[in-house]
This record gives structure tokens, C-alpha cells and sequence, in this order.
């Protein structure tokens, strides 16, 4: 007897020291995989178990799953999920309390045990932390004939309150790296998205890619509103997926997003699961769905969306990261589009600059017309477009167009007659008319012939010369359209030129008067991002064509002048608003950010094929002479006397303009700083006629206050 409590004694002494060991090696890693194959490999070695597992818990879903596990099958480990409650584990998940199983279990609470597993007896212990269960460990005796005791139960239980511990440590860090690589992915995200990206679809891979890694998604689909024709038509997947699967991943967006303009950016709205079995990809269902909206100064013009396989797949921290990515990625793809308006609105001006060249070299008409018909199909994107003029008799005639069957003509007539038709509207108007339905318009005249055409929408512009009407110009869309006005303003910028071409007067100067209006826009369009510089293009234009007045530059020269004037700072359209417009001194990141854009301004003008003068002024308008500038650091004969001039202009604008800095400087220190500057920062010849100028302004209006004195 006293040989058996003494064996007893010694094994109980030997299991404690192992309970030691295995403590002080479960203290020596943090890292989760290693702990649960440490924690696993003692449980099954001290406890001579055949099988065992350890699963963890899911608070979120309320259900277990194997971590770890030790003689069972791969798909039995991969696929096996326990309720809260159900089953041995989910048991003693719920209630917290160990169990011993001895022989066949009869308890109702417990699932069948499967015949052919054999267990003999097994073993299943809660993991808690300060009362909180976060899984359970199992041991199971298959095929050894000796059963568990409460002592072996107890070394279990024991064994898992260190363990727990130390899984809970564990998961602690690795949650904290998971967190610090998903911080560190989102800000290289951002840092990219932040950067110059033309297209869209550049957006959406990096969007993707970061949700990919973090969130580990099955499926994302970025949705765009195209306000042009009001529709919802650009929608990009991760998949090659069918068209129908596109539309009905569209629809599916769309009706839960009913009203776009009320959405308030909460989970509840926004997070769902799908039980929509025709919401599925490669014959698997989605079970998650997450969606925000994509949203620039309070309008929503697009969706961004998340699919997964699994139930319950996404939670808050999910909310948390796709939002940060959708509201950068937000202004990204607004910044795309203006990006995309300005190298269109440039081509745009480059084809009316070409125009204007090719009618100026030309007395042909009917290539003159013929060129502005094929002008006006390209640039607005249209099926038809026609020119009619008004005759010697005053009638509308028909002279020629693209796009009209034989037939139209063989029905029609070359002459329109003189009945209040949308033709004699907009001539008579002198102002645009636009027809969106024709079909289902009861005020059009004779629609029957342009329907038979194809034709739904149409946009008249009428040709004017000194205010007297000579035509009228027409394009024609198949669809219902909704003309923009940009989109009204060029083609009247092409009905222009046409009337400039049929009338034979003043041809030069109107077409260069026309490509100046439109790159005033431009321009305007630059300034208007920045409140403080509103009308700054157009000052520099002013004190740039005076400075070349007063060096005797030649017309062709001046003329290259004024448009770079106007252009010089395009490429501000690519830099963000919180470095634009920040009020104090900006850091060396954000003054490297400033300083890239003449050469943003450079590639949106690349394409356009200007003159070299022009790129060159744009590109170079803030090199110093003593060769301090940027963006190649020239310096003296090098650089080009036109970007000198602009520099001048423009930085004498700047200085007695108020910025978000500091105020308008007075003109005194203006111009000290003029000449402070000459021979090293700017150009001496050019300082020196910007102070004559200068000098026989403030002249002028001190004879003014005199003679009114």
C-alpha cells in the first residue's frame, strides 16, 4: 500500500514538474502558432492521449473552430464549427465547467459520437481568462484501455488556466501585428492613391489589393454614377465576370441604396447578409455583403463593395478599414476625372487649334465644312451631325452632313422650309436649342424623319458673325442624351469656326479668340481650386504681354506667350487641397509636392503637341537664373526667355495677392524684391521693363490725382 501511495506520490510530483517545464516554455514564445503547437504537443504527451484538439472561440459568430489539433483527419480540422452550447465543447464553451467522459456517452446535451472513433474516455477542459472563456482544450483515449480520472481532469484544468493565459497574450499579439501591418498597408494605400493616377482602374487595383491583404475579401466591385446621362454604367470587378453577373451585381447595389443622396455611413445600413441566391460567383453563394458610398463634399457619385463566402464575414474593424480606403480613394477618383477633363478639354483645344490652322490655309468651303462636320462627330461623340446654312433667299438649305442616309435626303429635300421649325428657333433665338426625346417631343417638326434616322436627342447651335445668325450647327445621338453645358460651349466653340469659315472675315483672330476663351477656362478652372488665386492666371496673362510689349517681342511670339501665361500652372490640378491651401509654412514633403507641378502641367500638355516655345514656358516658368529653380535647375542663356517673362509676372502676382500664408504684400516691397532679385532669381532685362511699365503706371496716376485736385 505505502509502495502504491509512494508511486502515486512520485508520479503526481513528476506531472507537476512537467506542468512547470511546459509553463516556463509557454512563457518563452508570443507567437500564437507555436504556443498552440507547444500547449497541444504537452496535453497529448502528459496526459497519454490518442487524439486531442484545441479550439477557439469566435465572440462575434458565437462558435468554435479547431486552431490545432492532434490525430484528426485535415478535413475534420478545416471544416468542423461549433455553436455555443451544442456538442461537448460548445458545452463547456457555454457553461464554463470541465468535463470527464468515461465509455459511451448518454447525454442528450452531446452529439452522437461517431461508432468508429471508439472513444473510451475523453476529456474536455474550458481556457479562461478572469472568467472569460476563450475556447476549450480536448484529449481523447481511442485505443488505450485506461480511462480518465478526476486527477488527470484536474492536472487538465489546471494545465489550461496557464495556458489560457498565455493564449491570450499570445492573440493579443498577433491582433497588434495584424493591426500594425494593416495600419502600415493602408498608409502605403494612401500614400499611392495620394500620388498622380490617371486612370481609374489604377484606383480600383490598389483599393482591391489593400482589401485583399486586410481584410481578406472574396469579391470587390467599385460602382461609378456617370452624370452626363445620369446613369449608374461603369461598374469594375476582381473577376472577369459575365455581363449579366455585372447587372445584376448593379441592381443589387442600386436597390439597396435606393436614395444615394440620404445615405448615412453607419453599419446598419450599409452591412447585410445575403440569402439572394443569385447573388453568387464560380457556383458559390455570398453569405456577406459590405458596401459604403463614395462621397465629395457631401454628393455621392459611386459605390464601393465587399463579398465574401462566409456568414458574419465582416465586422466593425472591417467598416473601420474599408472606410479609410473609400474616402481616400473617393477624392482619387474625382481627381482622376478632373485629370481626364483636363487632358480632354486640352485635345479638345489642340483639334480647334488644328482647325483654325487647316480653315486659315484654306479658301475650299465645302473642305472647310466637311472638317467641321468631322470635328463635331469626334469631339461630341456623336452619330450624326449636320450643316445647314441660310441662302440667298433666306431659306434654311441643307449644305451638307455625316451620317444622314441617301434617303433622308431623297425625302427631305435639301430645303427646309420657313415654318417656326428648332432650325429657325436657335437662329432666330441666336442661342442653343437641345431636344432630349425626340419621339415624345410634341413641339418638334416632322419627327418622323429623323426617327426613321435613329436619331433620339439632338443639340442646334446656331453660326453667328457680328451677331447676325448664318446657320446653325446640329449633332445627333441615337440615345437620350443630356447635353452638359461644357458640352454645349464646345461645340459652339466648332460652330464658331464654321461661322468664321463661311463668312471669310477676320478668320485668324476669331479662331485664335475662340482657342483663347476655351483655355481661359481652363485655366479658371486651375484658379478656382484655390480661392486665393482666383484670377491669378488672368493677371499673369496681363503683366506677361506687357513685359513682351515693352522687349518688342514679334505677334507670333507674344501670341505663344499668352497661352503659356494662361496655362503655367495647369498642373496645380494634380496637388491636393490640404498642401494647396495650407495656411502655414509648408514641411519639405509638401514643398516637394509644390514643387512637381510644372511637371504635371508638362505631361497634361504632352499629348496636345503645342508648340515647343509654349511647353517650354509652362515646364520651366520656375527656373532662377543663378541656377537655384526647379524643375531641371537651369540657369543664365539657358532658359528661355519666355518662361523668364512668366516668371516675373507670376511672381509679382503672387507677391501682392493675398494667400492662405500671409497677406498681399504692399508694392513698395514688391517691387524692392523685384529688384533684389534681378540677375539671380529673375531675369535682368525682364525685372528692368516690368519696372518701366510699373514706374509709367504709378506716373499716369498721380497726373489723374492731380488734374482731379
Amino acid at each position: 500500500m505505502l509502495q502504491e501511495r509512494t508511486g502515486e506520490s512520485d508520479k503526481h510530483f513528476q506531472r507537476l514538474s512537467s506542468l512547470y517545464i511546459i509553463s516556463k516554455a509557454m512563457g518563452s514564445t508570443i507567437i500564437l502558432d507555436e504556443l498552440l503547437d507547444l500547449i497541444m504537443d504537452a496535453c497529448i504527451s502528459e496526459l497519454d492521449a490518442d487524439t486531442g484538439s484545441i479550439m477557439l472561440l469566435d465572440e462575434e459568430k458565437e462558435e468554435l473552430s479547431i486552431s490545432i489539433a492532434r490525430g484528426l483527419p485535415k478535413e475534420v480540422i478545416k471544416n468542423t464549427r461549433i455553436k455555443l452550447g451544442e456538442g461537448i465543447a460548445g458545452t463547456v464553451a457555454k457553461e464554463g465547467e470541465p468535463l470527464l467522459l468515461i465509455g459511451k456517452v448518454k447525454d442528450l446535451r452531446f452529439r452522437k459520437i461517431r461508432e468508429e472513433e471508439k472513444i473510451k474516455s475523453a476529456m474536455c477542459v474550458p481556457l479562461s481568462v478572469r472568467d472569460k472563456v476563450i475556447g476549450v482544450i480536448s484529449v481523447n483515449r481511442l485505443i488505450k484501455p485506461i480511462d480518465y480520472t478526476t486527477e488527470d481532469l484536474g492536472l487538465l484544468s489546471l494545465f489550461a488556466s496557464q495556458a489560457a493565459s498565455a493564449i491570450a497574450n499570445a492573440e493579443l499579439y498577433s491582433k497588434a501585428e495584424s493591426r500594425i501591418r494593416e495600419l502600415t498597408k493602408i498608409n502605403e494605400t494612401i500614400q499611392s492613391l495620394n500620388s498622380v493616377i490617371t486612370e481609374e482602374e489604377e484606383v480600383f487595383n490598389l483599393i482591391t489589393d489593400a482589401l485583399n491583404e486586410i481584410i481578406k475579401v472574396d469579391f470587390c466591385s467599385i460602382l461609378l454614377h456617370k452624370t452626363e446621362d445620369n446613369n449608374w454604367l461603369w461598374i469594375k470587378t476582381s473577376y472577369k465576370i459575365p455581363k449579366e453577373m455585372i447587372i445584376k451585381t448593379r441592381d443589387k447595389l442600386l436597390n439597396i441604396f435606393t436614395d444615394l443622396s440620404d445615405i448615412s455611413i453607419s453599419p446598419e445600413h450599409l452591412s447585410i447578409d445575403i440569402k439572394d441566391k443569385s447573388m453568387a460567383l464560380k457556383g458559390r453563394d455570398f453569405k456577406s455583403f459590405l458596401a459604403l458610398p463614395l462621397v465629395v463634399h457631401g454628393n455621392v457619385f459611386g459605390l464601393v463593395n465587399i463579398c465574401s463566402f462566409t456568414e458574419k464575414a465582416f465586422n466593425q474593424d472591417s467598416l473601420r478599414v474599408l472606410s479609410t480606403l473609400v474616402n481616400t480613394a473617393a477624392i482619387s477618383f474625382q481627381n482622376v476625372k478632373l485629370y481626364r477633363g483636363m487632358r480632354q478639354k486640352v485635345s479638345e483645344l489642340s483639334t480647334l487649334f488644328e482647325v483654325g490652322k487647316t480653315i486659315s490655309s484654306t479658301l475650299d468651303l465645302e473642305k472647310v465644312l466637311a472638317l467641321i462636320l468631322e470635328v463635331g462627330v469626334r469631339l461630341m461623340n456623336a452619330e450624326i451631325c449636320s450643316l445647314k446654312l441660310i441662302g440667298e433667299e433666306k431659306e434654311i438649305v441643307l449644305s451638307t452632313s455625316s451620317g444622314l442616309s441617301q434617303e433622308y435626303f431623297s425625302t427631305r429635300g435639301t430645303t427646309i422650309g420657313k415654318r417656326k421649325s428648332l432650325a429657325e428657333e436657335a437662329l432666330q433665338e441666336k442661342k442653343p436649342v437641345i431636344v432630349t426625346d425626340i419621339p415624345n417631343d410634341k413641339e418638334y417638326e416632322h419627327p418622323q424623319y429623323v426617327i426613321k434616322e435613329g436619331v433620339t436627342s439632338l443639340l442646334c447651335i446656331p453660326l453667328l458673325v457680328k451677331d447676325e445668325s448664318i446657320g446653325i450647327l446640329t449633332v445627333y445621338s441615337n440615345r437620350q442624351k443630356r447635353y452638359t453645358q461644357d458640352q454645349v460651349n464646345l461645340l459652339s466653340a466648332i460652330a464658331d469656326q464654321a461661322a468664321i469659315a463661311v463668312a471669310n472675315a477676320k478668320l485668324h483672330k476669331e479662331i485664335h479668340n475662340s482657342f483663347l476663351r476655351t483655355v481661359k477656362a481652363l485655366a479658371a478652372a486651375v484658379d478656382a481650386k484655390d480661392p486665393y488665386t482666383k484670377g491669378h492666371s488672368e493677371a499673369v496673362v496681363k503683366y506677361t504681354l506687357e513685359i513682351a510689349e515693352e522687349l518688342g517681342l514679334s505677334e507670333e511670339d507674344i501670341e505663344s506667350l499668352e497661352i503659356a501665361a494662361l496655362l503655367h500652372d495647369i498642373g496645380k490640378i494634380g496637388i491636393k487641397e490640404d498642401v494647396l491651401l495650407k495656411p502655414g509654412k509648408l514641411n519639405d514633403e509638401e514643398w516637394k509636392v509644390i514643387k512637381e507641378h510644372p511637371m504635371i502641367s508638362a505631361k497634361i500638355l504632352g499629348p496636345v503637341e503645342f508648340p515647343e516655345i509654349i511647353m517650354l514656358a509652362v515646364r520651366l516658368h520656375h527656373e532662377q537664373i543663378d541656377g537655384r529653380g526647379y524643375p531641371d535647375g537651369l540657369s543664365q542663356e539657358r532658359i528661355p526667355l519666355h518662361a523668364s517673362i512668366i516668371k516675373v509676372a507670376d511672381a509679382y502676382d503672387a507677391m501682392t495677392s493675398d494667400r492662405p500664408y500671409r497677406k498681399a504684400l504692399p508694392l513698395e516691397v514688391a517691387l524692392s524684391e523685384l529688384k533684389k532679385g534681378s540677375g539671380t532669381q529673375f531675369h535682368p532685362a525682364v525685372v528692368e521693363a516690368f519696372l518701366k511699365i510699373l514706374r509709367r503706371e504709378q506716373e499716369g496716376e498721380q497726373a489723374n490725382l492731380q488734374a482731379v485736385s
